[in-house]
């Protein structure tokens, strides 16, 4: 019997890595609850664009803390604020600008974000700020005056985070109902060839990729596109296949559920009620299994988007499309990757048979 490929085998791991053991529901309630008060707050004001802009800060401050037990430093969760804010902003500045400048300027903002996450244990704090990068390029409405306001917007969002994910540090007693919870370390680079540089470089330049393709293609939702690069894309090809199919499993799922919601539930009530839910279910399956927690965030972006920028039940189609076209750039960029710094194949000797390393050219 054949041995299943590296391949194989990271697909097989990412796919039905399931352990119930690790659900977080005191870490979902207490996200889920403090992500919807920004949305709340916005739709009482008759401010629901400001509410979606507060909630998705809230959210993405809740993604730089470490899922489990309370690990992640305050310093760098305040570091995030910051961070979350410049480049929301940043990225509203160029959603508004011409395409020839607007793709390379985009990234460079992705570069920056990851180089910063590159060296110190940052890793999670760079990816979201290019996360929320992305995400204002994609948005409606941007304007030179908008991103000002959405800088305020998004820094009140994220210092709200904050105060959430220092609850547990405050109060000792709620550690006691979160499991305890290793994340996975990040992969390592396929070999000495690809520095803490170089990775950076290749996703900058494939996001700027998706979104002159986004461009082209005249995608209502193309930051998607660039989402999907952005997580899935890792630094060996194995993990990237992986999790671009878990992603698009996840994504599929998850558009099915929304497009159902959307289609039949129209009352306010009801969908806030929703978007608690697929909040709590995110957060507390975090580590439990990626296709459920990609899911619950599919629904709740989608629901979350709906409410103010509207695009009714294709919303859901789209979002399917972006991640299937997002996924399949991760991969080529990880093929591209592994052909150009997968370690030196070995050969035969001509004498004696003996595998000896082939020199780097």
């Amino acid at each position: 019997m054949s041995t299943p490929t590296p391949l194989v085998r990271a697909i097989a791991e990412d796919t039905r890595h399931f352990r119930p053991q690790e659900l977080d529901l005191a870490s979902g309630v207490r996200t889920a609850a403090f992500v919807l008060v920004p949305l709340l707050v916005g739709l009482a004001v008759g401010s629901p664009e400001g509410g979606v802009i507060g909630t998705l800060a809230t959210l993405n401050l809740f993604m730089v803390d470490a899922p489990g037990a309370p690990t992640t430093r305050p310093r760098l969760l305040a570091a995030a604020v910051l961070a979350n804010a410049v480049a929301f902003s940043a990225g509203t500045v160029v959603s508004v600008a011409p395409e020839l400048v607007a793709v390379p300027l985009l990234g460079a903002g992705v570069f920056v974000c990851l180089l910063v996450g590159a060296r110190g244990g940052r890793a999670q704090l760079g990816l979201i700020a290019a996360v929320l990068l992305v995400i204002a390029v994609g948005l409606p409405g941007g304007s030179a005056s908008a991103a000002g306001i959405r800088l305020g917007l998004v820094v009140a969002g994220s210092v709200w985070g904050l105060l959430g994910a220092m609850v547990p540090r405050w109060f000792p007693r709620w550690r006691a109902w979160s499991p305890a919870i290793v994340p996975p370390s990040p992969p390592r680079y396929p070999g000495a060839g690809l520095s803490w540089l170089g990775f950076p470089v290749v996703v900058a330049a494939t996001v700027s990729f998706a979104l002159f393709l986004g461009l082209r293609l005249g995608l209502v939702r193309d930051f998607w596109v660039m989402l999907t690069v952005l997580v899935a894309l890792r630094p060996d090809l194995a993990h990237t296949f992986s999790f671009a199919v878990a992603r698009i499993l996840g994504t599929v799922l998850g558009a099915s559920i929304a497009y159902a919601i959307t289609t039949e539930i129209s009352s306010l009530a009801v969908l806030l009620v929703l978007l608690a839910v697929s909040a709590t279910v995110m957060f507390a399956t975090r580590t439990v299994n990626y296709v459920i927690f990609a899911s619950a965030l599919t629904v709740f972006v989608i629901l979350l988007l709906n409410l103010t920028f509207s695009g009714g039940p294709s919303l859901a189609l789209l979002r399917v499309f972006d991640t299937v076209l997002g996924g399949t750039l991760a991969v080529a960029a990880g093929v591209l990757l592994w052909w150009l710094y997968a370690p030196p194949r070995r050969r035969p000797e001509a004498e004696g048979g003996l595998p000896t390393p082939v020199p780097p050219s």
